[in-house]
């Protein structure tokens, strides 16, 4: 088997694993934040086919992107492109007010509209301090934080372990040792068995949000 072949067989597997949990998140069109479909399929894809890492980051880009456009839709509510000259200076009053905003800042700015709740103002931050920012910033030990710090194993010669399967001699093991978690072949390891866990959770959260702010804009838009 080449290696497309072998690739194929390892997608096609994750697909049939994966796909029954995530169609829901692949029929579900958005109207009102129509601009974010393709990036929010290209999230489910990642999930689809377990990189988990990769959906991690590209959540993270739909969290940043979802609260920026819900501010924007709801600062240009009145406006269309009807009259375009109007529609485009709110366009860029929305973009000097939000678009070069930190998030938290603009999470703060979404609850003081009353686009979201005070409850999911800090379910917000938290998930940003939980997993936007240490992913982001590649900070293992924050993201392997709940972990303990050491653990007991044992560590091995590579060449002899080779040499003396070569030769047919038994393994010895070696004294038992504590070993730190944040020895990075270690810590990657945690950090990959972390996003694992937690990229389908971390989109949902994400994702809820975003249909949550499609039905605002919606009901407003219907409002005024």
């Amino acid at each position: 088997m080449d290696q497309k072949d072998y690739l194929q067989r390892v997608f096609f597997d994750k697909i049939e694993i994966n796909y029954t949990d995530l169609i829901k998140y692949y029929e579900t069109d958005l109207m009102e934040f129509c601009e974010l479909n393709k990036l929010k399929n290209e999230v489910v894809n990642c999930l689809l086919i377990e990189l988990s890492q990769a959906a991690i980051y590209t959540t993270s880009h739909l969290f940043e992107r979802t609260i920026k456009l819900a501010l924007i839709k709801y600062h240009t509510i009145d406006f269309d492109y009807s009259n375009t000259e109007q529609y485009n200076l709110k366009i860029e009053e929305a973009i000097n007010l939000y678009d070069c905003k930190i998030l938290n800042t603009n999470i703060e700015t979404a609850y003081h509209l009353k686009l979201i709740s005070d409850k999911q103002q800090h379910k917000l931050k938290e998930l940003k301090n939980d997993f936007r920012n240490p992913f982001a910033h590649a900070e293992v030990s924050k993201v392997n934080n709940e972990l303990p710090k050491t653990f007991n194993g044992f560590t091995y010669n590579l060449v002899d372990v080779k040499n003396r399967l070569a030769n047919n001699k038994p393994l010895t093991t070696p004294k038992e040792e504590i070993i730190s978690t944040h020895s990075p072949a270690i810590a990657q390891y945690l950090f990959e068995e972390q996003s694992n866990k937690k990229a389908f959770k971390y989109f949902k959260e994400i994702f809820d949000i975003l249909i949550h702010f499609e039905n605002k804009i919606s009901l407003l838009k219907k409002q005024n």
